[in-house]
């Protein structure tokens, strides 16, 4: 059975994407936390570019937030009849 390079890489990259991508998120820590803007700057750019799961309900919240000042708009704008003054 021979041993090959290949197959040792293929274990362990995954392995040392992970400890890096842990020394980052550590090094941002503790950045963010002695509040240094480049530590902010880069977690705010993070997360305007990363997906957001929610998109849909998002979206769907924000239309019905904007609907609902339009039927209260709507609804004052309607004169009023003589039923409503007694």
């Amino acid at each position: 059975m021979e041993f090959q390079i290949e197959q040792l890489l293929l274990v362990l990259i995954p392995w040392c994407i992970f400890f890096i991508l842990g020394v980052v998120a550590t090094n941002l820590v503790k950045s963010a936390r002695a509040r240094k803007g480049t530590a902010i700057a880069i977690c705010v750019f993070v997360q305007m570019f990363s997906p957001d799961p929610y998109v849909e309900r998002t979206i769907e919240m924000v239309t019905v937030e904007k609907k609902a000042p339009k039927k209260q708009q709507d609804e004052s704008d309607e004169p009023l009849s003589i039923d409503d003054c007694k």
